[in-house]
């Protein structure tokens, strides 16, 4: 393959690749300079091999998307003749990405790793944990790497010419877990990956002018036909690279910008990318000659819609394939390969490719599986030939996977298959899915894959009768079946995702289940069919089919709400829905169409949002999800009356709003603010990041014995989050008890008895948990708002560990969903904040409705500010480098009114966190490149008032700066007097700053990069409130540093008192918190007072430390 591509580098005129990721002067790459930075990175990999025991043969590449750096890996590693391992975060294997990693480098046998500069700490780390030495020489950043030796290509050392591999060499090692969730490596050979890459050339030919593109991630087969295939073609395309992997709109964009010829997809992935492209004004699919789906199942139903949108000369294909076949062993080209009867539900696979053969091993079935034919015979799938990979890695082995046959080697697939005829008259096979789907009911065999592509097919939802219609072309837009055992012997029981618009009932299940038998033999007819909202899936996303039994009925969708309910919504909704188009649509339009959705009814943008908000004021209870609402509306009036009108998943019963609340054109008439109505405060206090707490001078007396552990909790993943703690008066204790709340990128978010390391309740959220909590203490509230990195918000009750709700904070539309910053909470206005990396900042009353939305230009990465007395807001944006200040204490006491804009302020860098200095009325602003600055407001000079009578506007001025010693990503702790600020920096230091004027008092050295926010501990004998005055000798300060050092400070000079070290990196801040352990009925003897320390670690685990 290496002689392949310096044949094409003395043939090819063209760029090899186009990294549009890349400066616009250099994103076309010639096959010379690929050439060139091969050789460069040729004899650093040589010298690394020198060193390393003849059985480290392999390199692991670990990109996150295919880049021109990745593809300079890939070849160099043909150049050297060495394996290379593909690993990524979403890798196969038990325990968070580092420790995944790390095993699949033992199992692999990898020498070192080339990698792209946003995973080189990853890798790093993961290196650490395999070898824990020699780190710096054996992860080499290729980004950085390329960047360094630059574009040109004279002067190019003379590296030594490889030598020609066997064909039964392997190239590369891929590891997958299939549905067992064991990671095997599978030995990729040269001769298997040639083979298939001359069959694509042969079959398939490139012709001038044509675009490729690499979208598949390297951990997954198909990434070699796409970037070898490409590369090493004679007359080959120009390969565009890197095309996104997680946004659709991105890359329909991508295919369109670049005019992408040939793109291979899997069926789920193109069934999003069809319903997305439906919503763009130029289709995408125009330059597309070669559409290729594998990797899962494809159905008749998803080849109609394609066949829709993408043009008629472009060829469809099918094709079946595994990591153990080179990825691909028989393709159809439809509908050339298909069958005339066109009733099955699912698309044949076709022929073996050349150098392939496919074997049955075949049982007679007397059952009409498929209902279209009399008599099949089925047959588990063996594959021989050239394709085979060489095995597994490690200690693995061949396993049973790859058997002897009559004397030949074959791959054991474990799927299912028959031979049909096909429209040209030869054999073509049809893959029914894994062996272990299929099912007997009632003495005759069911596939389960066959019963769920009719439940989410076309062709069901044209059946059903007209009044049971919507806009949407399918019924499910997911499907999962399993046999239950019941008192009448084993049942079919599915479980479906209902299409968005349709509302759940008896009468419509009941008619998908008649619809059902015309295109399923009897046995195959579900005896139920359990709507749910999400089917539970694996870690590789496939649906999780073991945990289906463990779904009950009653998680179905509850009952639909009476007749009188729903004309009762309707009236309301009607006016609503009209109130809130433009006033131009209303003069035209007075009456709402069913079927029209908002915006072809004159609605905007802004008209859906507030629609949206209303109406979850409408619902006073258990209102439905931001995002369902936008959904439903751009959908049909239909569709949204008929997600109104049906009960949510927690089973209660929604209740329209008075009459009363209404006025004649619908509007909503202002309501007295539930917050305005509250008792005094709960009692409670609660830390966080950057925080301060008070600690009784006995404690600070026992600081030089030490710092010892008293408990861990297992969070399954790392812990970035900081833990919020929240002491709360509890039972029949004087002293409050202390809970301690804490996230990770497992989505689980647990609550532990801060004292004790009890778990109190586990819950898995939206997604993985970055940006920690904040809390809701009041007379009549008692909560945790949690914020996910998919842009959702959760409300949990902290004592029950209740969901309460959720919402949507970032759009489907919005430019980034990702929400690492923990919310603020504002208890008097009774609304809580947060902001997105797509620079959108939103707020939600305590209730969980949407109030308003703010859309800056710019990421946000630190938290929102809410002074806590004039109800002022300021966000500051990191890609934008601005500081804006709002106002959102509306006098008009409308919540839903946006906050208005008093000024903004451009910085000099980015921002990435700041903190509101109350005494000063300032806002201490924390700059990325390594400087503080203080910023105070003045007010403006009006010449026509020289007396000053009327209120004058401020703006704001920089009263000081600092720069510190290296970069700083989060924010400074105060000290209680606010007089001094702590901060940690990249520079591995901690300083103290004067907030008056900036001066630093200390500078104090921890030994490594300071991640997280220190937390100050202050002196106080009245340990139940603030000190009259502080002694800041008295004070301690809590800092952790990326190596995983958790160091005491004291605060008043930045000596080291004690330190202790954990067992993993540390991202997250320390939280500290003093407690007595008294009751009332313990004879009036008071135990001493206790200061403990919690932390969260990237070892999976958060930590609780006690002051010995």
């Amino acid at each position: 393959m290496w002689t392949l591509f310096e044949r094409r580098c003395t043939e090819q005129c063209h760029p090899a690749l186009l990294d549009h990721e890349l400066p616009a002067s250099h994103r076309a790459k010639s096959y010379a300079e690929v050439l060139h930075q091969v050789k460069r990175l040729s004899p650093v990999l040589e010298s690394v091999q020198s060193v390393c025991g003849p059985s480290e043969r392999s390199l692991a590449v670990c990109f996150e998307r295919t880049c021109f750096a990745a593809v300079v890996s890939l070849l160099t590693a043909l150049h050297v003749r060495c394996p290379y391992v593909p690993l990524s975060t979403n890798c196969p294997g038990v325990g968070r990405p580092i420790q995944r990693i790390a095993v699949l480098l033992k199992m692999a046998s990898v020498c070192c790793i080339l990698c792209g500069s946003n995973l080189a700490g990853l890798s790093r780390s993961a290196w650490e944990a395999f070898r824990g030495s020699d780190t710096d020489q054996r992860v080499i950043d290729v980004e950085a790497f390329v960047e360094q030796h630059g574009p040109a290509v004279a002067g190019v050392p003379g590296a030594a010419k490889a030598a020609t591999p066997d064909s039964q060499d392997t190239i590369h090692i891929i590891f997958t877990s299939g549905s067992t969730g064991r990671p095997k490596g599978v030995l990729g050979l040269h001769a298997a990956t040639l083979n298939r890459l001359h069959w694509q050339w042969t079959r398939f030919p490139w012709k001038d002018g044509e675009v490729a593109c690499a979208r598949t991630p390297l951990v997954f087969i198909d990434h070699v036909a796409e970037i070898f295939g490409s590369l090493l073609a004679a007359r080959g395309p120009v390969l565009v690279c890197p095309l996104s992997t997680t946004h659709s709109a991105g890359l329909l964009t991508s295919v369109h910008e670049f005019a992408v010829t040939r793109i291979v997809l899997t069926p789920t992935l193109l069934g999003i990318l069809l319903v997305e492209a439906t919503n763009l004004e130029k289709s995408p699919w125009r330059s597309l000659r070669m559409l290729t789906c594998s990797g899962e199942l494809l159905t008749r139903s998803l080849v109609a819609q394609a066949r829709v949108q993408i043009p008629e000369e472009c060829k469809l294909l099918n094709i079946y394939g595994s990591t153990e076949m080179a990825g691909d062993a028989t393709c159809a080209e439809l509908p050339f390969d298909d069958v005339s009867d066109h009733t099955a539900l699912l698309v044949p696979c076709g022929r073996a490719i050349d150098g392939v053969n496919v074997l049955l091993r075949q049982e007679t079935v007397s059952d009409d599986i498929l209902n279209s034919w009399d008599d099949v015979r089925i047959g588990e799938v063996y594959v021989t030939g050239e394709c085979l990979a060489g095995g597994y890695c490690g200690e693995l082995g061949e396993v049973d996977a790859f058997p002897s046959v009559d004397g030949k080697r074959y791959f054991r697939s474990g799927d299912l298959a028959i031979w049909r005829d096909a429209k040209n008259h030869e054999q073509t096979l049809y893959v029914l899915g894994r062996s272990g789907q299929m099912v007997k009911v009632r003495g005759q065999r069911v596939e389960l894959s066959s019963v769920e592509a009719a439940l989410c097919s076309r062709e069901l939802a044209e059946s059903l009768p007209n009044q049971t219609q919507t806009t949407q072309t399918v019924v499910f837009t997911e499907s999962a079946c399993w046999l239950s055992d019941s008192d009448q012997g084993p049942e079919l029981v599915a479980f479906g995702v209902l299409a968005p618009g349709l509302r759940q009932s008896h009468e419509l299940m009941s008619l998908v289940r008649e619809e059902l038998a015309k295109l399923l033999p009897s046995a195959a007819v579900p005896a139920v069919i359990i709507p749910v909202y999400s089917l539970p899936k694996l870690a590789s996303g496939k649906v999780d089919r073991r945990a289906l039994s463990t779904l009950s009925r009653s998680e179905a969708f509850p009952r639909i709400q009476s007749r009188e309910e729903v004309s009762q919504m309707e009236t309301v909704l009607r006016e609503i829905w009209q109130s809130c188009l433009s006033p131009q649509s209303v003069s035209l339009a007075h009456a709402v169409p069913d079927g029209q959705s908002f915006f072809t009814a004159g609605g905007d943008s802004a008209g859906l949002m507030k629609l949206a908000s209303r109406l979850r004021q409408v619902c006073l209870e258990d209102a439905p999800d931001f995002d369902d609402v936008v959904a439903a509306a751009s959908i049909s009036f239909s569709a949204l009356l008929q997600l109104l009108s049906s009960s949510d998943r927690t089973s209660k019963r929604r209740r329209v709003a008075d009459r009363e609340d209404t006025d004649g054109s619908g509007s909503i008439l202002p309501r007295q603010a539930e917050w305005s109505e509250r008792s005094a405060s709960r009692d409670c206090m609660c830390h966080t990041r950057g925080g301060s707490c008070f600690a009784p001078a006995s404690v600070f007396s026992r600081t030089l014995q030490g710092v010892r552990p008293l408990w861990r909790g297992d969070l399954q993943q790392c812990v970035d989050a900081p833990p919020l703690v929240v002491l709360a008066p509890a039972g029949d204790r004087t002293e409050p008890k202390a809970w301690l709340l804490v996230g990770s990128h497992s989505k689980q978010l647990c609550c532990f008895e801060a004292e004790t390391g009890v778990e109190h309740w586990r819950m898995t959220l939206s997604d993985r948990i970055e940006g920690g909590c904040a809390c809701s203490c009041t007379a009549d509230r008692f909560q945790a708002y949690a914020v996910c990195y998919d842009g959702k918000m959760h409300c949990i009750a902290i004592e029950s560990g209740h969901l309460l709700w959720s919402s949507s904070i970032a759009l489907p539309a919005d430019e980034n969903t990702e929400i690492k910053s923990a919310p603020v909470v504002h208890d008097d206005l009774g609304i809580v904040v947060a902001g997105t990396h797509g620079g959108v900042a939103a707020a939600l009353s305590l209730d969980g409705h949407l109030l308003w939305r703010l859309q800056l230009p710019g990421a946000i990465f630190a938290a929102p500010l809410l002074a806590p007395s004039s109800g002022e807001m300021y966000i500051c944006l990191t890609r934008g480098q601005a500081v804006f200040k709002f106002c959102c204490n509306s006098p008009t006491s409308d919540l839903t009114s946006t906050p208005v804009q008093l000024w903004s302020l451009r910085m000099a860098s980015p921002i990435f966190a700041a903190v509101f200095v109350d005494a000063l009325a300032s806002l201490l602003v924390v700059e990325v490149e390594g400087r503080l600055q203080m910023l105070a407001e003045q007010a403006e000079q009006d010449p026509q008032d020289p007396q000053g009578r009327r209120a004058r506007a401020r703006t704001p001025r920089r009263a000081w700066s600092r720069a510190l010693d290296g970069q700083a990503f989060a924010a400074p702790c105060l000290r209680k007097d606010q007089q001094w600020a702590f901060i940690g920096t990249h520079g591995g230091s901690v300083s103290a700053i004067r907030l008056t004027d900036g001066n630093v008092m200390w500078r104090c050295e921890v030994g490594d990069v300071v991640y997280g926010s220190p937390f100050v501990v202050n002196c106080s004998e009245g340990h139940s409130g603030p000190a009259e005055q502080l002694e800041i000798e008295d004070s301690l300060l809590f800092v952790a540093t990326r190596c995983g050092a958790l160091c005491v400070l004291d605060a008043a000079h930045g000596t080291h008192i004690t330190r202790t070290q954990l067992e993993g990196e540390v991202f997250s801040s320390p939280v500290a918190w003093c407690t007595r352990a008294t009751t009332r009925d313990a004879q009036h003897e008071e135990a001493a007072p206790v200061l403990h320390v919690g932390i969260g670690c990237r070892d999976n685990h958060v930590y609780c430390f006690v002051l010995a």
